[in-house]
């Protein structure tokens, strides 16, 4: 129990929270009979398991976690000018489409909300600053982390989903995305 304790502090640092607390939810159904857990910080819940894969499971799943946003931490600068490196590629795609070109300002992940837990870039677009998000970049930055390579490369432009593309304003990691539309940014 006192590792369960210790982990759970790590998160409440990691997420800058008073408090991380362990919550139980019965399942039904199909799972009837197993108890779906999640952590309640910051007046937000992060799901985290099943206990039908058992407490050492969970309590090994908890630790990994925790470690990426610890080492998030340690390595950011890192992971910034990893971003960086793909403005290049994103400004010709832009130039093509007639879209603004962005400045990258920081790198993060939310620390409540729907999306906690979530990595997001600040971005400068023509003066303003948004705070974008999307899966792939999400999955970058925690494959970074994990020691995974991560480099700008070619990618076949695309617009992003929910969008026309005569909603683009500018482009990152290859795909086209809005500014106006709240739908790609963290809240």
């Amino acid at each position: 129990m006192r590792e369960k304790k210790d982990i759970l502090a790590r998160w409440a640092k990691a997420f800058d929270a008073d408090t991380v607390t362990l919550k139980r939810r019965a399942c039904g159904g199909k799972w009837k009979g197993t108890t779906d857990y999640s952590l309640r910080i910051n007046g937000s819940d992060i799901a985290v398991g099943n206990s039908y894969f058992g407490q050492e499971a969970l309590q090994d799943f908890l630790d990994y976690e925790v470690t990426i946003y610890e080492t998030f931490q340690k390595i950011k600068h890192s992971i910034l000018d990893k971003l960086r490196d793909f403005k290049p590629l994103d400004d010709v795609l832009a130039d093509k489409i007639g879209a603004n070109h962005y400045k990258v300002i920081d790198v993060d992940f939310c620390k409540k909300g729907d999306l906690i837990g979530w990595f997001y870039v600040t971005l400068d677009i023509n003066g303003r600053k948004i705070n974008h998000l999307d899966t792939r970049m999400n999955q970058d930055i925690k494959d970074v982390i994990k020691g995974c390579s991560f480099s700008p490369q070619h990618r076949d432009y695309y617009t992003a989903g929910g969008l026309d593309d005569s909603e683009v304003d500018y482009v990152f990691h290859s795909v086209g995305f809005s500014s106006t539309k709240e739908m790609y940014k963290a809240r």
